[in-house]
């Protein structure tokens, strides 16, 4: 499938933010989104203990209009 990708450093918290902004870009884009959101941890709390460089990638299945 298709899916919009988004990729952040910095705490979990932003998740919100981030999965704003893909839910947006899929309505302007007129892209359905199908199921819920993916989080995938590239680095976090097993490899380091600064939020800073947490790096955290959301994704969500879309379908085409």
């Amino acid at each position: 499938g298709e899916y919009l990708t988004c990729t952040y450093k910095g705490s979990y918290e932003n998740n919100k933010v981030y999965l704003t902004r893909l839910y947006e870009y899929a309505e302007t884009n007129n892209l359905k989104i199908v199921g819920e959101p993916m989080e995938i941890y590239k680095v976090d709390i097993s490899e380091t203990s600064e939020e800073d460089e947490f790096i955290t990638q959301l994704q969500v299945l879309v379908e085409r209009n």
